[in-house]
C-alpha cells in the first residue's frame, strides 16, 4: 500500500484556494463536460486521467464548487 499523500485538489473551476501540503491537478479543460452531471464515458475518461494521483491515497480530495458533487461516487 502506498503511503498517504497530502491534500489533492482536483481543480475544475479554481474555487479551492492553495492549501499547505497539497497537490493541484488542473482539470479546467474538463469543466463543462463534467459540471452538474456527465455521461458514463466521460466519467471513465476522467477516472483514467486522475487515477495516478488518487493512487497516492491523498488524505483529503477537494473538488471545487458543489457543481461536481456527483464525482464523489
Amino acid at each position: 500500500m502506498a503511503p498517504t499523500a497530502g491534500t489533492l485538489i482536483l481543480d475544475f473551476d479554481q474555487s479551492v484556494l492553495p492549501l499547505p501540503d497539497s497537490t493541484r491537478i488542473d482539470l479546467t479543460r474538463w469543466q463543462e463536460e463534467i459540471r452538474f452531471g456527465c455521461r458514463l464515458k466521460s466519467l471513465r475518461k476522467l477516472e483514467e486521467a486522475t487515477a495516478p494521483a488518487l493512487a497516492q491515497q491523498p488524505r483529503l480530495v477537494m473538488m471545487g464548487s458543489g457543481d461536481y458533487h456527483h464525482l464523489t461516487h
